[in-house]
């Protein structure tokens, strides 16, 4: 049985190869390992605490958090919008990009995410 960790980066990279196929320029979280009690601990943090991939587009850059949603899984909207209220709704000064907060929702067996622009 997959871990929690490895299902979440199974569907990350599903996303972000989504992205790269709609052309955007991606950046994943990456893990880095600490050791505790002399054992390596592998540690993840969103980017921002609050996304999962940095997209960068022609005309936009999305902050995209991915999750899976198993069938005794829940997704808090509310904790996700908490979390992507620290980046705040600005416009580049270097042309009119825009800035897009996306969650992709996947299911087991989906082959496309439930997208939703905060």
């Amino acid at each position: 049985m997959k871990s929690s960790r490895q299902i979440g980066v199974y569907y990350e990279n599903r996303s972000l190869k989504l992205l790269q196929k709609m052309n955007y320029v991606c950046e994943k979280t990456s893990s880095k390992v600490v050791w505790i009690h002399g054992k390596p601990i592998s540690l993840h943090a969103d980017l921002m605490g609050c996304a999962d991939i940095l997209a960068i587009g022609e005309h936009d850059v999305a902050f995209v958090q991915v999750k899976f949603k198993g069938e005794n899984t829940s997704i808090s909207m509310k904790n996700i919008e908490a979390k992507f209220d620290k980046i705040p709704n600005v416009k580049c000064t270097c042309g009119q990009m825009i800035i897009r907060k996306i969650v992709h929702i996947w299911r087991k067996g989906d082959r496309m995410p439930e997208v939703i622009l905060l």
